[in-house]
């Protein structure tokens, strides 16, 4: 694969191909039968590259498809059954991808000596994926043994599991081998995720303004990838010379846009955007700190001494019509703790989430064998504070509901403790807290942390730009 590089950071070819497969996407996304096709050429394009054994090439494409990649049918609209994509084709689901992202382990496997250069070059990022591995297939098969759910239901969860969280683990060991087979894939990577960046902005922007739209339950979303979320990050590259220096006025047009867009659309993770946007607030607040901008640091603490007022002002004015809004105040009523009743006036989809980690500990406690290793893949929990009520698709699948046993949860903390228990915790807080604190060295760094910390286990457009992100942050901080 040939690149075109611009100054080893942008290839606009690239930009151009995936505008045009975000677009092809999102204007068959309703169209199952073209989009099952389409669907079905790049599952072909991918096993081709498969078949060639050429891992890197595998992988490249790999991200480029799953980021302009439509996952979930409440995202796109409700009324379809299912979005058609290499990860859920026709008839097949996705069991074709799971056995394609098998196929380089064998070789792997053979091949005692490299997994100790991989442990050694990347000890945090390899102990996690290794031992959660390990863990999730173990525990998941005890807890399949001996909760009283029925089998059947458990062993779908535990395969469904196995699909997402344990394909997350594989993909990060092959980015790691990779490393180490191929000199320049790093290079080529960080080359592609910029530009998948790049390329993922101008076509929402496009999108939108053409008037596609998505659907939330009854609200008009973004029509977009997950991946979109990672679009407001572009303005962490200004704080690093290494692009602001190359491409200092496109970035700020690029946050322009996606700050324009934050405001004037709804999108699928609203919430978490505007706790990205809190964060971007913070950080430039840091770096004015540093560089003694007084007039800039006190405007910041004006806008943090009004965000109760602001969160009066969003509620009066919404009524719970805008999703956007609504999610905004979600934002704020999570950094609101002052409030005597912040937890009772809490909106329904954070409070879920806090109730996952409480109903896991509970679970815990009532079961006190799996709380250092987890429930494994397919593990889950009663709803021991009665606080999920009655059937929520934004919440849990039917089949849980039906259960009574929850096991898909909604955050990366608790998703981590569920499945690989208090190790599971301690592996993760390891590796995030000795890669947080380099951050500094590389704005690839900001987004794999965010995306582990929101996303790990979620979604496969997100891994495609989180997991690729936290890869070069790594390495960048290695080189260094």
């Amino acid at each position: 694969m040939k690149f075109c590089y611009k100054n080893g950071i942008l290839d606009w070819r690239i930009v151009v191909l995936v505008f045009l497969l975000y677009l092809l996407h999102a204007l068959t996304v309703k169209i199952l039968v073209v989009a099952s096709i389409i669907a079905i050429c790049e599952s072909g394009i991918l096993l081709f590259l498969a078949l060639k054994r050429r891992l890197d090439l595998y992988l490249y494409t790999l991200v480029i498809i799953l980021a302009t990649t439509f996952e979930f049918p409440m995202f796109v609209d409700e009324s379809l059954k299912f979005v058609p994509s290499i990860i859920m084709l026709p008839l097949i689901s996705g069991y074709f991808f799971l056995l394609l992202s098998l196929w380089p382990l064998p070789k792997m496997l053979g091949n005692g000596s490299i997994w100790k250069t991989i442990s050694k070059k990347f000890p945090f990022l390899f102990s996690f994926v290794s031992i959660t591995l390990v863990l999730g297939i173990v525990m998941g098969v005890l807890s399949l043994f001996t909760d009283s759910t029925s089998k059947t239901f458990h062993f779908s969860f535990f395969v469904k599991d196995l699909m997402i969280l344990g394909v997350f683990n594989v993909y990060a060991l092959y980015f790691m081998y990779s490393s180490l087979i191929y000199p320049q894939f790093k290079q080529k990577l960080e080359l592609i995720i910029f530009s998948v960046l790049v390329a993922m902005i101008l076509a929402a922007l496009f999108v939108s303004l053409v008037g596609a739209k998505g659907f939330y339950g009854t609200n008009e979303i973004m029509l977009m990838p997950l991946s979109f979320f990672f679009s407001t990050t572009i303005v962490f590259f200004l704080f690093y010379k290494k692009y602001s220096n190359n491409h200092f006025v496109l970035l700020i047009f690029l946050s322009c846009i996606t700050f324009f867009m934050q405001f004037a659309y709804s999108n699928a993770l609203g919430g978490k955007s505007w706790l990205v946007f809190f964060l971007i607030l913070m950080t430039c607040l840091i770096f004015w700190y540093k560089r003694a901008k007084l007039k800039l640091i006190l405007g910041s603490i004006v806008v943090f001494l009004l965000f109760p007022f602001l969160l009066n002002i969003v509620e009066k004015k919404t009524d719970g019509d805008s999703l956007s809004s609504s999610k905004l105040v979600q934002a704020l009523s999570l950094v609101s703790v002052v409030d005597v009743d912040w937890y009772t006036n809490l909106p329904l989809s954070p409070k879920i989430r806090i109730e996952e980690l409480l109903n896991t500990n509970l679970e815990f406690v009532k079961h006190p064998s799996f709380a250092l290793f987890g429930k494994g893949f397919g593990g889950g929990h009663q709803d021991y504070r009665y606080a999920y009520g009655g059937y929520n698709p934004a919440a849990f699948s039917l089949e849980e509901y039906n259960n009574e046993y929850f096991i898909r949860m909604h955050e990366s903390v608790n998703t981590i403790f569920l499945k690989f228990g208090l190790l599971g915790l301690v592996l993760s807080g390891t590796l995030l807290f000795r890669h947080c604190l380099v951050c500094n060295k590389s704005p690839w760094l900001v987004l794999g942390c965010l995306w582990f910390v929101f996303f790990w286990g979620y979604s496969s457009s997100l891994m495609s730009i989180g997991l690729s992100s936290l890869f070069i942050g790594i390495e960048d901080v290695r080189d260094k």
